[in-house]
């Protein structure tokens, strides 16, 4: 018994300690003006990797971007992450690396979002997975659980302590 407890326990941190890396890596750097973004297309490979979560710099002014810079701007309900190519005044011509043409109208500086920082392969799939609604329940039920085997444990040791 206290075999399969102990590796409830294991199985228990990991997840816990799974969790709190993706705390850091997804909510904290928001704390930082860095938002993270989930890359669902291959229009920037091989910079930028499917299912990559992109980390993009938002204090950065839309006017102290330039030529060669990766950006994100808003476009209708799309969030789009992609290189400038020309600029102007107001407006920048953006295109994916792994695109032949240029996207179809220049980017009002306005709708400009932030400056690509770096990504982390893989981390976008992940960030999918745990923002699923059926989770948090499931972390919830397991974490109460743990409590109501660590008090067990607790009032065995105790009862065994007294005889």
């Amino acid at each position: 018994m206290k075999k399969i407890i102990s590796l409830y326990h294991l199985i228990l941190y990991l997840v816990f300690g799974i969790l709190l890396l993706f705390v850091a890596l997804c909510i904290l750097p928001k704390a930082f003006g860095i938002e993270p973004y989930v890359v669902l297309s291959g229009s920037m490979e091989p910079e930028i990797q499917t299912g990559s979560m992109a980390y993009v710099n938002q204090r950065i002014h839309p006017y102290n971007v330039h030529t060669g810079d990766i950006i994100t701007y808003q476009i209708s309900d799309n969030t789009v992450t992609h290189r400038i190519i020309e600029e102007t005044l107001t407006t920048v011509l953006t295109k994916g690396d792994a695109n032949e043409e240029a996207d179809f109208s220049p980017v009002s500086r306005d709708s400009i979002i932030g400056k690509y920082l770096f990504s982390i392969p893989y981390l976008g799939y992940v960030y999918e997975h745990l923002s699923s609604p059926y989770l948090f329940p499931v972390l919830v039920s397991l974490f109460g659980v743990e409590l109501i085997i660590s008090l067990i444990n607790l009032f065995i040791s105790k009862k065994e302590e007294k005889t």
